[in-house]
């Protein structure tokens, strides 16, 4: 790792628990909305399954679609989300939200849609999901 690298680390360490907490709490807000709408079929996150209130939850979370055809199709309708489709993608989420759609093995039902919340508001990103949710085709 190159001097530059390194300073741009420390610089990050001295933010992190400022920006970890805001994503924590938008996270929570979205997911917590995302579990009644239409079209949605599970969402994971520790949150959910938890009586206990944790002061930072994990800032990303992913969830499924009844339909295939819905969670590719909702990816491309997104605005404020950001496609991830390669590593320098992902590493972008540090602090912009991102979405990915993954499938395989390691996914039971097909395709599972990964988001990982930046610090953008979280009304945004409900508008910005509710919007694509809304476009989705019946």
């Amino acid at each position: 790792m190159g001097t530059f690298e390194c300073f741009l680390l420390l610089r990050g360490f001295r933010s992190f628990f400022v920006r970890a907490e805001i994503q924590s709490k938008n996270t929570v807000k979205i997911v917590t909305w995302l579990v009644g709408c239409k079209g949605v079929k599970t969402v994971y996150h520790p949150c959910l399954n938890c009586d206990v209130d944790i002061a930072t939850w994990p800032f990303f979370f992913g969830f499924e679609m009844e339909r295939e055809k819905d969670a590719r199709d909702l990816v491309g309708n997104l605005k404020v989300f950001k496609l991830v489709r390669e590593l320098e993608d992902e590493l972008d989420g540090c602090v912009m939200s991102t979405i990915e759609l993954r499938c395989g093995l390691d996914v039971p039902s097909g395709l599972l849609l990964c988001v990982r919340v930046g610090l953008e508001s979280y009304k945004d990103l409900v508008k910005d999901l509710s919007v694509g949710l809304a476009s989705l085709v019946e």
